[in-house]
């Protein structure tokens, strides 16, 4: 329970910071960047919480890409993470949050270029994360 508890209270941490950023935000701009920033700290945490899912991500890209997959999508890797593991994450309500898939896609693509070319993404929020 008590593990709950400090679950729930760093999400309200997390969504009173947004709230904050967004009411102070003067224009679309500004609402723009305070989603970005708030979605990038999300991920962030959610990442350091949970490295089991970025290596599941790489270990399903690789083994699909080894057996002659050219073409490949985000959604098809975390939906068979989804679907092949009991994997467990933390702080977060799901296995793998689908507003993460974009950021995951282009970190493997940064970090295998080879394999991360048989991705096809479109223009997105993660392309001016970090």
């Amino acid at each position: 329970m008590v593990g709950r508890m400090s679950d729930l209270h760093i999400e309200q941490q997390e969504q009173d910071m947004f709230d904050l950023e967004y009411c102070e935000a003067d224009n679309d701009e500004e609402v723009i960047a305070a989603n970005r920033l708030a979605m990038t700290r999300a991920l962030d945490e959610f990442h350091r919480r949970n490295p089991g899912v970025y290596r599941a991500f790489k270990r399903l890209s690789f083994k699909a890409f080894c057996a002659g997959r050219r073409t490949l999508s985000a959604s098809l890797i975390t939906e068979v993470i989804r679907w092949e593991t009991y994997l467990k994450t933390e702080g977060d309500e799901y296995k793998i949050n689908n507003n993460f898939r974009a950021f995951y896609v282009r970190k493997f693509k940064k970090d295998y270029p080879r394999v991360g070319a048989c991705f096809r993404t479109r223009a997105s929020e993660a392309d001016s994360a970090k």
